[in-house]
């Protein structure tokens, strides 16, 4: 897969993204980078120490979601695992949290260094500013915690109140309740926070900042910072990586609503559609914020989803959530801002203070307060205060980044806002997820039609959850489709004819354990567990049945997502979710100190200058060995023989590359650990043939075709980690760049892995996106089910098999990495719908170009 960077924005053409030089389709696969970056180096969301210490004011997100000198690594791996687009993680906190206009530079400098590394790679990104539930402090993630001092929060009485419930404050952190973070966007904190951030001039006009509006004070200042880095790689001219690497910006994850537009405080919010541990209504969770015990009811997630399990007398023992009037002066005297004078803006709550409710009487004076306009008294809904805020955003962002996609994501799961045209270049950006795998931990053979419920398909009642219930793996698969049809359907009628790309969606890898039964085993150990990286595993289920749904609807999208440092027990380090694609085990730190391990020693590897690996021999004692063969000849052409490079999906750390002549590699081998060597063509051996073994010679006596150079550089860890939820559905093949107008696309792992794909050319669809393609259409296969073709004259005894077949034109391989091929296929000037099938069997069908390789 060509790697060179576009030198023009990316193109939007109806719902599909389009390769400016070539004219060719591209269907984004991706991953979130990172959920690690949610969080300060060195403060996991389960450790106590160093939270909420001054404000956070000198917390420090460089490094996150990994070093910078560890980015080659992590970015490799995912480039070679087929993801070329990120939703690149910022956020507010990270930029800004030091005060309001004070920017972290260092931190922005390091964004700015990892996408110069996407830049060499290809991969093109767009930047999410992310938040969960408001900020860290209030049991997510995003935020600057200047922010709660701002509105006369205090976090170290959250946990008391049940202003928030929040993992670092947690008593027993191991103990904190799976997914119950999410609920925080229904109390106090996060409530309040996003209300004032919405809607603030309207529903606390007496909360002003210098003069201005709170909401415009902290809307400005967010928008600020996100300018500050859109700023920053706008500078970078000499190198671009404007439009190059990052084509747009997300408006905000998974914002919250408040408590806007909620018709009784003394109910439920209408949009709680989760419910789990304590849950406070609106008006149950301001009295708790003053300190009042209140009697408010507890839930859990069962089968059919939330359930009541009782009430719970909740006593803050007279803690209050709101900051004292010396805490409100300190907060001034630190940052410098001037809150309104307590005359008009009192210390305490928010909503007491403009009479929804009077602390004297614990009495709701008005429950449909955030329902209308205090002024207009027309009633209001989330879009119209939302919607001013996006078009803000995008017009900020675009005096800097002229091209910005604008990547749109209301929040989930409501209908997207009717947009008419009036935000220009628009990716619809919504989330899905499984969410009774996801709450549940358990992949099952039953599920639930959870937005065809939320759009009311099965009408009101109880029997409409009965009747929303689908049971066997293949009705679940078909209701995953069916779902994201509908999200994608949405996208069109509201947003308009652009493109849609899921921005999250995945699995936890943290689900409930499942066995198999061996009847040959009957009388000793009948039950055994599966593991996870066996196709029939519940992960290996949940992301088939994830991945199948975005396949059979031409869906974008972004997994979420892929953190460096998740590890067995803590998972994602955040909250107790465990979603990450990745898990780093073994490795030179933690299995194989130096270079012996049980007894032998490890096989030599040999590196490019690059760093980027080239191959590995076969047996611990093989000699290192170089295979030279030009990167532009097609695979098909070269030769294989046993000692040279072969990657398996039992040998993850064997890697092919190509070396051209005159490139330098490092050579670890017994007799010396640095040596370093030029690649030089013998003038009488062919270079795809040519095996050069340092110290030897050729077998026709000529002179070793290699020279010794030194100082190459540093050689980096020789041993990667494994990664140990490497499930087989990850590894999926895909078509990358397509000439034409994607059609199908379907892959199945077994009984045997089966990969088929189509495309048209010279339709009227075609014609009327105005595509003119140059280039083959690329598909990206991985190694892991479809092992690299040899050539249609080599054939070896023990090799699986690997069949490529296509209704018209030709094929050939046209790059290979360490773990994946990159097939090319050209139909010329024909006309019709095209179609490709690879598999793995012994005879084609008739009547197809084809061969078994």
């Amino acid at each position: 897969m060509d790697s060179k960077p576009a030198s023009q924005p990316l193109a939007l053409r109806g719902p599909w993204f389009v390769e400016p030089e070539t004219d060719r389709i591209l269907l984004l696969r991706g991953i979130n980078l990172s959920g690690g970056t949610k969080l300060p180096y060195g403060i996991p969301s389960h450790e106590r120490d160093r939270f909420w210490v001054d404000y956070d004011r000198y917390v420090s997100f460089v490094g996150r979601p990994f070093p910078i000198d560890e980015a080659d690594e992590h970015l490799d791996r995912l480039k070679d695992w087929g993801f070329t687009f990120l939703r690149f993680v910022v956020t507010w906190e990270a930029l800004e949290h030091e005060g309001p206009g004070i920017y972290d530079q260092e931190y922005i400098e390091y964004v700015v260094q990892v996408l110069k590394k996407c830049k060499r790679r290809g991969i093109r990104v767009f930047i999410d500013p992310h938040q969960d539930v408001w900020s860290r402090h209030t049991g997510g993630s995003g935020h600057p915690g200047w922010t709660l001092a701002l509105a006369g929060l205090n976090p170290n009485h959250f946990a008391a109140t049940n202003a928030a419930l929040v993992h670092n404050m947690y008593p027993v952190p191991s103990d904190f309740p799976k997914m119950v973070w999410a609920t925080n966007y229904f109390k106090l904190a996060a409530g309040t926070m996003f209300t004032l951030f919405w809607s603030g001039a309207t529903f606390a006009p007496l909360c002003t900042v210098d003069d201005v509006s709170i909401q415009d004070y902290l809307q400005s200042h967010y928008i600020n910072a996100i300018c500050a880095l859109a700023r920053r790689i706008h500078q970078e001219t000499d190198d671009p990586l404007e439009d190059v690497v990052v084509v747009g910006y997300d408006t905000m994850n998974e914002p919250g609503q408040g408590f806007i537009a909620q018709t009784d405080l003394a109910q439920f919010s209408e949009k709680q559609d989760l419910k789990k541990d304590l849950s406070p209504t609106p008006f149950q969770a301001f009295q708790l914020g003053v300190g009042f015990a209140t009697t408010v009811e507890k839930w859990d997630v069962g089968a059919l989803g939330p359930q009541k399990k009782g009430t719970v007398l909740v006593d803050p023992r007279g803690e209050s959530a709101w900051l004292t009037d010396a805490e409100v002066s300190s907060a001034q005297d630190v940052f410098g801002w001037r809150r309104a004078p307590t005359s008009r803006w009192p210390v305490g709550c928010i909503w007491a203070a403009h009479d929804v409710w009077s602390p004297n009487t614990r009495s709701l004076l008005r429950s449909d307060y955030f329902a209308t306009d205090p002024v207009t008294k027309q009633h209001v809904n989330f879009d119209d205060f939302w919607m001013p805020y996006v078009k803000k955003f995008s017009e900020a962002l675009r005096q800097v980044h002229r091209e910005a996609i604008i990547f749109l994501q209301p929040p989930f799961p409501e209908l997207p806002p009717r947009l008419e045209g009036e935000l220009g270049r628009v990716v619809y950006t919504p989330h899905w997820y499984d969410g009774l795998t996801l709450i549940n931990k358990e992949w099952n053979g039953w599920n639930v039609d959870f937005m065809g419920l939320k759009r009311g398909k099965y009408g009101d009642g109880v029997f409409k959850y009965v009747r929303a219930i689908r049971v066997g793996e293949k009705a679940v698969r078909q209701c995953f489709v069916e779902q994201l049809a509908l999200i994608k359907a949405e996208g069109k009628e509201y947003v308009g004819d652009y493109p849609c790309l899921i921005g999250e969606i995945g699995i936890p890898y943290d689900m409930k354990s499942s066995t198999t039964f061996r009847l040959l085993d009957l009388f000793t150990h009948p039950f055994r567990p599966i593991h996870i990286s066996d196709p029939t595993s519940p992960q290996s289920k949940a992301m088939d049945a994830n991945l199948h749904a975005l396949e059979s609807n031409l869906l974008h999208f972004t997994l979420w997502n892929y953190v460096p440092d998740n590890d067995e027990q803590w998972g994602d380090r955040w909250n107790g979710e465990d979603l990450s694609l990745w898990q780093g085990v073994g490795g030179d730190e933690d299995t194989m100190p130096g270079l012996w391990k049980d007894g032998y020693k490890r096989p030599p590897v040999i590196r490019s200058e690059s760093q980027e690996p080239l191959m590995m021999s076969e047996e611990p004692e093989a000699a290192t060995t170089v295979v030279v063969i030009p990167p532009e000849m097609p695979a098909s052409e070269k030769v294989r023989k046993r000692n040279s490079l072969r990657a398996s999906p039992d040998d993850r750390y064997a890697a092919r590359g190509f070396l051209s002549p005159q490139e330098r590699v490092v050579v670890l081998d017994d007799d010396d650990a640095n040596s370093a060597y030029t690649v030089i063509a013998h003038e009488d051996i062919p270079l795809d043939v040519a095996f050069l073994v340092p110290g030897e010679k050729f077998g026709d006596g000529s002179t070793s075709a290699m020279s010794s150079v030194t100082n190459v550089g540093t050689v980096v860890d020789t041993v990667p980690k494994k990664n140990a939820r490497d499930i087989p559905p990850i590894h999926r093949p895909h078509p990358v760049k397509i000439a034409g107008l994607p059609k199908s696309v379907a892959f199945v792992m077994t009984p045997t892995p089966k990969f088929e794909f189509s495309f048209e050319t010279g339709s009227v669809d075609t014609v009327g996106l105005g595509l003119n393609p140059t280039g083959p259409t690329e598909v990206y296969i991985p190694k892991q089910h479809f092992p690299v073709p040899l050539g249609k004259d080599v054939v070896e005894e023990d090799e699986l098999k690997t069949e490529v077949m296509v209704s018209i034109g030709e094929w050939r391989v046209i790059s290979e990495g360490e773990g994946h091929w990159i097939v090319g296929w050209w139909v010329g000037e024909a006309v019709g719908v095209h179609e490709m099938v690879i598999e793995r069997r012994e005879k084609a069908p008739e009547g197809w170009n084809c061969i078994i390789l």
